[in-house]
């Protein structure tokens, strides 16, 4: 989805808006391993599972209050 979005956000270059957008994923996902480690050392494995647990359900919060764009659900993929 979000390669879709980067790519739709840059039509003209589809190639380097896809590049972008899993690199930078790929990126965040390698330094959030540093974090989620220290949580775990700090407080456990337990807590640093939850807490990974819990992120899809942050992740569902902040996209319901994301602008709705008309017509986008209704456009032609």
């Amino acid at each position: 989805m979000t390669t879709v979005a980067a790519q739709e956000a840059i039509p003209e270059h589809k190639a380097m808006a896809a590049g972008l957008s899993l690199g930078f994923a790929n990126g965040l996902g390698a330094l959030a391993v540093i974090f989620v480690g220290r949580i775990a050392d700090l407080w456990g494995l337990s807590t640093a599972v939850a807490i990974l647990v819990s992120l899809p359900f942050v992740a569902g919060l902040v996209g319901l209050f994301l602008r709705h764009y008309p017509g986008y659900a209704t456009a032609k993929r």
